[in-house]
């Protein structure tokens, strides 16, 4: 699995927050991801999310959310939507990731 857009710069303003839609088996797939490769998840407050390493990199990135797969902090959601029709957008429940995947907070 990749990222949608070749000019992605990595810049992470797709990680600039810890609540966001996601399903039930993304979810189980991220904590099935997680404890495979016995990641920790470090709470990084209520902006960041928990799931950049100390270098600011997602540590599960092969298996991130479809939310995190169509950010393109260069186009709106809509736009992206038209010119991705097989693009698939279900109703999905907002999950926080601080409070479903790290353990303790501060």
């Amino acid at each position: 699995m990749t990222n949608y857009y070749p000019e992605c710069q990595c810049c992470g303003e797709c990680c600039r927050l810890s609540v966001l839609c996601a399903s039930t088996g993304e979810v189980e797939r991220i904590l099935r991801y997680l404890e495979a490769n016995r990641l920790v998840v470090n709470d990084r407050g209520p902006d960041r999310c928990p799931f950049l390493d100390d270098d600011n990199r997602c540590q599960v990135y092969p298996v991130r959310t479809q939310t995190c797969r169509l950010y393109n902090c260069q186009k709106p959601r809509k736009q992206l939507l038209r010119e991705n029709p097989d693009i698939i957008i279900d109703d999905k429940p907002l999950v926080d990731l601080r409070q479903t995947f790290v353990t303790e907070h501060p």
